[in-house]
């Protein structure tokens, strides 16, 4: 099985609102909220950047950032970044419309493999401290915390092969390093595509397997 390297948040971001303070001294004002999420890039140009924000039993959100450039060279179109913005009017997140983009990185975008879990005995030894976790669209998204190592490693989402005509296939969050490693913790965000299974007109959810330190939980369903 390929190794990949991951990418580690380098900002500890992912609170979706920065409360409103005061700008300084001088000005006792409200300031703009700045808002951070995790977007998928639409679209990328000299003129301008698109985004998408797909939530669960709620309009989705579009967003036109005018004048900022995605470099597409990092980021391709119809993968997941995380974004750092403020809404152009002034107001309030959590809605469609122009925005000011602030900065944005590039976080792990990948596709769903098929294989079969066997292949994997020790697929839960290393643990994922899991902080959140939710659909966008045709991706699962989450959060979560993993032992630093440069190294590559595997880190992939895995639907078992003998579920996949089942209404809910089971889908395993298989992460192993090359070796141990006795290192701190960094925050790393994921997004992977399981576009073509979703699609399918058999499959009514998918069942997520992840070997949480964090809670208890370790199954997440997400239905249609």
């Amino acid at each position: 099985m390929k190794s990949f390297d991951i990418h580690a948040a380098t900002h500890a971001l992912v609170i979706a609102l920065i409360a409103t303070g005061c700008n300084d001294d001088d000005d006792p004002g409200p300031r703009t909220p700045v808002i951070s999420d995790i977007a998928e890039l639409t679209a990328s140009t000299p003129s301008g950047s698109a985004f998408a924000i797909y939530r669960e039993n709620a309009p989705d959100i579009m967003l036109n950032a005018p004048g900022a450039q995605v470099d597409i060279s990092r980021i391709k179109i119809g993968e997941s970044l995380m974004v750092t913005y403020t809404m152009a009017d002034g107001g309030e997140a959590g809605r469609s419309g122009d925005i000011n983009l602030r900065s944005y990185y590039a976080i792990n975008n990948s596709t769903l493999i098929k294989g079969d879990i066997a292949d994997f005995p020790d697929w839960n030894k290393e643990e994922v401290y899991l902080i959140s976790i939710w659909r966008a669209g045709n991706k699962i998204d989450l959060r979560c915390r993993l032992t630093y190592d440069p190294a590559p490693r595997t880190f992939i989402m895995l639907l078992d092969e003998s579920t996949a005509g089942n209404p809910v296939p089971d889908l395993y969050l298989v992460h192993q390093l090359q070796q141990p490693v006795e290192s701190f913790d960094r925050n790393y965000y994921a997004a992977f595509d399981i576009s073509r299974l979703w699609e399918q007109t058999t499959c009514e959810g998918v069942a997520v397997h992840i070997a949480n330190s964090n809670l208890q939980q370790q199954v997440y369903r997400f239905m249609k």
